[in-house]
Parts: C-alpha cells; structure tokens; sequence
C-alpha cells in the first residue's frame, strides 16, 4: 500500500469526528457569506429502554473495520486524505463497525458508527456514518433509569432555512444495564422523527433510524 501525501509531518492525534465535519461544512457556509440557519430537535415522547438479556445479532458477532471516510484508497494501493492531503498514522487506523443501522433521512443509507461515554451514572451514545455523502447523527442519552432521550442533528451542503425535528416515536433495547466503562452496549434503537423547515407553509417529512450497536463504553472526557 502506497501513501500519497502532501506532507508527512503532521500527525493526527485524533480521528475526525461527526462534530468536526459539521464546523467543516459550516465554516464554508460562512466563507460563502452564508450563515448557517439555527436548528432544533425536540423529544417529547417519554419511553425508557427495555432489558432483553438474549438479544442477538449478527453483529455482536462479527468484527468488520474500515479506513475513515476522508481516506480513499486506489486501485493501485495510492492512499490520499481527501480533506487536508496529509496522510497521519491515525489515517491508516482501521476503525470497528460497531453499529449496523439504516437510517431514511436524504436518502437511506448505513449508519455504522457509535461511540459511548459515561455520563454521570448514565451513558451517551452517538451514532453516525455515511459521510461524507450523509451528514448526520443521532445522539441517544441514557439515564440511571433507563428513562432515554433522543436528539438528532444534520448539515446539508447548501444554505436551508431553520430546520426542525421531532421525534414521534422511539424504542431501545439493551442486552444489560451495565454501563461501566470498558464495556459494550449491546443495543436496538429504533427511532422515527419528522424533520420540517422553520418557514410558513412547509410540511414536515418523516424519516428513520433503526437497527443494532455495539459500542465500547468510554470514561468521560476530563
């Protein structure tokens, strides 16, 4: 495998993440004199997550990696980072699939990617994938009780009105209530929102996102 890079002595001490991939699209909002358009999601359903001790899935299964979506490689093995043209050793890190769910909003797609933090006595959980076509994600809060919150976020490439979401339906799964850190969460989330611009008139459309995870449960960061 060949490396293509502009220059080699920048390393990348960390793996891009949904978070900074928005400020990317953002900040060429704003460069193009286009201020990006304030949005919101409301959880108003109350649900809390179900324990299913037997819950399975070929995922919990299998071990399936992937370079990161900035990196592509050829035919003949040249590796380039399509964002900043510098090839790190954390680019070359092949990253676990530790989600497999399919998601209806701009069109479907995998959603293959959760992360988990503990927060307080309870767990955050991020789900995202798809990009750079696909630039979304939903973040699942999980308390104590169990009692769980959703809140899902999108960018597009050209300027929108101020968007809205609500989610109007919800369920989630878990194989245990152990969220101690070094851990997986074995899941099911399957949650249905509509999405609709903040303008007079608009109608609002209804997507999803359902299927498992898998993630590691991380300490919170200091």
């Amino acid at each position: 495998m060949l490396i293509h890079s502009a220059n080699h002595n920048t390393p990348l001490a960390m793996r891009r993440s949904f978070t900074a991939t928005l400020s990317m699209i953002l900040s060429a909002q704003l460069i193009a004199g286009d201020p990006p358009a304030k949005s919101a999601c409301d959880d108003g359903v109350a649900a809390t997550a179900t324990i299913v001790p037997k819950m399975d899935s070929p995922l919990f299964q299998e071990t399936t990696t992937s370079l990161n979506w900035w990196i592509v490689e050829s035919e003949s093995g040249v590796v380039e980072d399509t964002t900043d043209g510098e090839i790190g050793p954390a680019d070359l890190v092949r990253v676990e699939h530790t989600a497999s769910c399919t998601s209806t909003h701009q069109g479907e797609h995998l959603m293959e990617f959760c992360d988990a933090v503990r927060d307080g006595e309870g767990i955050r959980l991020s789900l995202g994938g798809g990009m750079p076509a696909y630039a979304s994600s939903l973040t699942i809060s999980i308390e104590p009780s169990l009692a769980f919150r959703c809140d899902f976020s999108a960018a597009y490439p050209a300027q929108t009105p101020p968007l809205h979401w609500k989610v109007t339906k919800k369920e989630l799964r878990l194989r245990s209530r152990d969220f101690t850190p070094g851990h997986r969460v074995f899941g099911w989330i399957s949650v249905t929102f509509e999405e609709r611009e903040v303008v007079e008139g608009a109608q609002p459309k209804t997507y999803k996102i359902e299927g498992y995870i898998k993630p590691f449960i991380q300490h919170k960061p200091a």
